[in-house]
């Protein structure tokens, strides 16, 4: 809760400077653009790469469906169930171990992207594809979801 708390208020101070350089006509960049755009990132993977850690826990076992939850391993055949833990995800993979492995990879990738390349010229839009690749490979929904928004929030950042 305390991370989800830490993200809006990151996306809020971002959104607050960048409109009041907007209202007094400043060309000066936004100076928390690539801080927020940074720590949201670095946000995304390491809640993405939990997923993948579960999933690694559960084994060489086969995935059932295409949705599925990273802790108990139970497909989402049939929504709603009471067995959701609140970790969906949705893979293309058929096993746990491939899964996790895969996502705790493309994690990484995203946090360092985050830290490293997110003022780039096309840093932004890179993030917003690895965040949907970790989304496709098994990384849950809100961490690429938090790194699409880090991605949009260093589309900003005028890079070379």
């Amino acid at each position: 809760m305390i991370i989800y708390s830490i993200v809006i208020i990151l996306i809020t101070i971002n959104i607050l400077e960048i409109i009041w350089l907007k209202l007094h006509h400043s060309s000066q960049a936004a100076k928390t653009t690539r801080i927020a755009a940074s720590l949201i990132g670095i946000i995304a993977g390491v809640i993405g790469a939990m997923h993948g850690y579960y999933e690694i826990l559960l084994q060489d076992r086969v995935i059932h469906g295409v949705l599925f939850d990273a802790i108990s391993g139970k497909s989402f055949l049939n929504l709603p169930t009471s067995e959701w833990t609140g970790w969906p995800a949705i893979t293309f993979f058929p096993n746990f171990l491939a899964t996790g492995i895969l996502v705790i990879l493309v994690s990484l990738a995203v946090i360092v992207w985050s830290t490293m390349f997110i003022q780039r010229k096309n840093g932004g839009r890179n993030l917003i594809l690895l965040s949907v690749l970790m989304l496709l490979t098994g990384g849950g929904f809100i961490p690429p979801l938090f790194g699409i928004i880090a991605g949009l929030i260093g589309w900003q950042i005028k890079g070379k």
